[in-house]
């Protein structure tokens, strides 16, 4: 059985409500561990010991992104992964935003958690379509499509669950689960 496990933060809210949709979503398919960012070191290895990463959060606003740092949540995992190997490492990625409060910058903080991730060899799976989203810009989007599932549970909420199901059953075609 395919192993997954789900890093997600912050803790509380709508990122944590949609880590639970998904790790529902994903069970039915693998064994799926949901990780703790606050617990998260080097030697416990807890990144690379799946077939499936996946690792999503709230976009908190484009500056706490690119000024992540190791006093921040983001910055200590940023930290862990530079010092990990994720060659060959399967990688899907999520992303709360809000449409119409930051239209200009809908979901950005994916396309921060994707170069990191690429840039220590993990593949990222799991783009996701920009169709049926209102917004202007986002730094997280790649061709035609998101660099992962784009969630906007302020505006769409009735969509929330519908995208989770289909993107989780898009990344388990796509990795073969």
């Amino acid at each position: 059985m395919k192993r997954v496990n789900i890093l997600s933060w912050p803790i509380g809210g709508e990122t944590e409500k949609v880590a639970h949709l998904l790790l529902e979503h994903f069970n039915n398919n693998a064994e799926i561990k949901a990780l703790e960012l606050d617990f998260l070191t080097v030697d416990e290895q807890k990144l690379k010991s799946c077939d499936l990463l996946v690792v999503g959060g709230s976009t908190v606003g484009a500056d706490n992104w690119s000024t992540a740092d190791n006093t921040t949540k983001w910055g200590h995992l940023f930290s862990l992964l530079r010092l990990t190997d994720l060659s060959g490492l399967k990688a899907a990625i999520f992303g709360l935003g809000d449409q119409k409060l930051f239209p200009d910058n809908f979901v950005d903080g994916m396309s921060v958690v994707k170069k990191v991730l690429e840039l220590k060899g993990a593949k990222i799976v799991g783009y996701w379509s920009t169709e049926n989203y209102e917004f202007n810009d986002s730094r997280s989007i790649d061709g035609d499509d998101f660099v992962g599932l784009a969630l906007d549970t302020e505006n769409q909420s009735e969509l929330t669950e519908i995208r989770i199901q289909s993107w989780v059953d898009q990344v388990i075609h796509e990795i073969g689960i």
